[in-house]
Protein backbone atom coordinates (compact mmCIF):
# COMPACT_ATOMS: atom_id res chain seq x y z
CA UNK A 1 0.00 0.00 0.00
CA UNK A 2 2.11 2.36 -1.22
CA UNK A 3 2.56 5.16 -3.84
CA UNK A 4 4.95 4.83 -6.29
CA UNK A 5 7.30 7.15 -4.95
CA UNK A 6 6.01 8.03 -1.49
CA UNK A 7 5.12 5.28 0.65
CA UNK A 8 2.05 6.01 3.28
CA UNK A 9 2.32 6.52 6.67
CA UNK A 10 1.95 3.53 9.15
CA UNK A 11 -1.74 5.41 10.57
CA UNK A 12 -4.19 7.34 8.85
CA UNK A 13 -6.86 9.12 10.42
CA UNK A 14 -9.27 11.58 8.95
CA UNK A 15 -8.64 15.35 10.08
CA UNK A 16 -11.33 16.78 12.39
CA UNK A 17 -11.67 20.00 10.06
CA UNK A 18 -14.29 18.38 7.74
CA UNK A 19 -17.99 18.43 7.43
CA UNK A 20 -19.26 15.10 6.39
CA UNK A 21 -23.29 13.94 5.10
CA UNK A 22 -24.45 11.50 2.83
CA UNK A 23 -26.41 12.42 0.27
CA UNK A 24 -28.23 10.01 -1.72
CA UNK A 25 -25.24 7.69 -2.90
CA UNK A 26 -22.56 10.12 -2.46
CA UNK A 27 -20.90 11.27 0.31
CA UNK A 28 -20.19 14.71 0.17
CA UNK A 29 -17.17 16.61 2.47
CA UNK A 30 -16.70 19.89 3.26
CA UNK A 31 -13.40 20.72 4.27
CA UNK A 32 -13.41 23.73 6.57
CA UNK A 33 -10.44 24.85 6.14
CA UNK A 34 -9.58 25.07 2.72
CA UNK A 35 -13.00 25.45 1.44
CA UNK A 36 -12.91 22.67 -1.13
CA UNK A 37 -16.11 20.42 -1.59
CA UNK A 38 -15.92 16.73 -2.53
CA UNK A 39 -17.91 14.09 -3.76
CA UNK A 40 -17.20 10.14 -2.78
CA UNK A 41 -18.86 6.96 -4.11
CA UNK A 42 -20.75 5.07 -1.09
CA UNK A 43 -17.63 2.65 -0.53
CA UNK A 44 -15.34 6.28 -0.67
CA UNK A 45 -17.66 8.03 2.21
CA UNK A 46 -17.89 4.55 4.43
CA UNK A 47 -13.80 4.41 4.33
CA UNK A 48 -13.32 7.76 5.02
CA UNK A 49 -16.02 7.48 8.11
CA UNK A 50 -13.93 4.53 9.66
CA UNK A 51 -10.79 6.65 9.33
CA UNK A 52 -12.42 9.06 11.95
CA UNK A 53 -10.60 6.78 14.89
CA UNK A 54 -7.33 6.14 13.08
CA UNK A 55 -6.50 3.07 10.79
CA UNK A 56 -3.22 1.55 10.17
CA UNK A 57 -2.17 1.40 6.76
CA UNK A 58 -2.02 -3.06 7.31
CA UNK A 59 -5.67 -2.87 8.25
CA UNK A 60 -6.03 -1.34 5.34
CA UNK A 61 -4.38 -3.32 2.93
CA UNK A 62 -5.68 -6.34 4.31
CA UNK A 63 -9.45 -4.96 4.28
CA UNK A 64 -8.31 -4.28 0.38
CA UNK A 65 -7.80 -8.01 -0.11
CA UNK A 66 -10.22 -9.08 1.24
CA UNK A 67 -12.79 -7.31 -0.53
CA UNK A 68 -11.83 -8.03 -3.87
CA UNK A 69 -8.00 -6.35 -4.36
CA UNK A 70 -8.84 -2.98 -4.67
CA UNK A 71 -5.83 -0.90 -4.68
CA UNK A 72 -6.33 1.43 -1.92
CA UNK A 73 -2.83 2.87 -2.19
CA UNK A 74 -3.85 5.33 -4.71
CA UNK A 75 -7.08 5.90 -2.89
CA UNK A 76 -5.66 6.74 0.23
CA UNK A 77 -1.97 8.62 -1.30
CA UNK A 78 -5.51 11.06 -2.83
CA UNK A 79 -6.37 11.55 0.61
CA UNK A 80 -3.88 12.48 2.05
CA UNK A 81 -2.29 14.85 -0.46
CA UNK A 82 -6.13 16.54 -0.58
CA UNK A 83 -5.59 16.63 3.33
CA UNK A 84 -8.14 15.27 4.53
CA UNK A 85 -6.44 12.27 6.48
CA UNK A 86 -3.37 12.93 8.20
CA UNK A 87 -1.07 10.81 9.91
CA UNK A 88 -1.40 10.15 13.32
CA UNK A 89 -3.28 8.65 16.47
CA UNK A 90 -6.75 9.78 16.67
CA UNK A 91 -8.06 13.02 18.11
CA UNK A 92 -8.53 13.27 22.23
CA UNK A 93 -12.40 11.53 22.87
CA UNK A 94 -12.18 10.08 19.26
CA UNK A 95 -14.85 7.05 19.28
CA UNK A 96 -13.63 3.10 18.28
CA UNK A 97 -13.43 2.66 15.04
CA UNK A 98 -16.35 0.68 13.38
CA UNK A 99 -15.25 -2.35 11.73
CA UNK A 100 -14.62 -2.50 7.66
CA UNK A 101 -16.49 -4.70 5.60
CA UNK A 102 -16.37 -5.01 1.97
CA UNK A 103 -18.69 -2.20 0.16
CA UNK A 104 -20.95 -3.87 -3.31
CA UNK A 105 -20.32 -0.67 -5.20
CA UNK A 106 -16.98 -1.84 -5.74
CA UNK A 107 -13.41 0.14 -4.53
CA UNK A 108 -14.07 3.46 -3.03
CA UNK A 109 -13.32 6.46 -4.94
CA UNK A 110 -13.41 10.13 -5.11
CA UNK A 111 -15.90 11.08 -7.53
CA UNK A 112 -15.45 15.18 -8.29
CA UNK A 113 -13.61 17.75 -6.02
CA UNK A 114 -15.03 21.97 -6.36
CA UNK A 115 -13.44 24.72 -4.68
CA UNK A 116 -16.57 26.77 -2.73
CA UNK A 117 -16.55 30.38 -4.06
CA UNK A 118 -16.11 33.04 -1.85
CA UNK A 119 -18.99 35.55 -0.73
CA UNK A 120 -18.46 38.64 0.81
CA UNK A 121 -21.49 40.23 2.80
CA UNK A 122 -21.90 43.44 0.52
CA UNK A 123 -24.23 46.08 0.63
CA UNK A 124 -25.87 48.34 -1.92
CA UNK A 125 -24.86 52.34 -1.40
CA UNK A 126 -28.24 53.46 0.48
CA UNK A 127 -31.48 54.46 -2.07
CA UNK A 128 -31.43 58.00 -1.67
CA UNK A 129 -32.69 60.58 -4.10
CA UNK A 130 -29.10 62.51 -3.26
CA UNK A 131 -27.31 59.46 -4.25
CA UNK A 132 -25.68 59.36 -8.00
CA UNK A 133 -26.39 55.82 -8.31
CA UNK A 134 -30.28 56.16 -7.97
CA UNK A 135 -30.80 59.36 -10.84
CA UNK A 136 -32.53 58.24 -14.02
Amino acid sequence: MTGASNPLPQRLRRVDHLAQRRVGEETIVVDLRQSRVYGFNPAGGELLDALRAGRDTAELAAWAAESGGADLGLFLAELLAAGLVDAGEPADGAEAAPALAGHPSGAPRLLWREEVARVTHQTSPPQAITNPQCQP
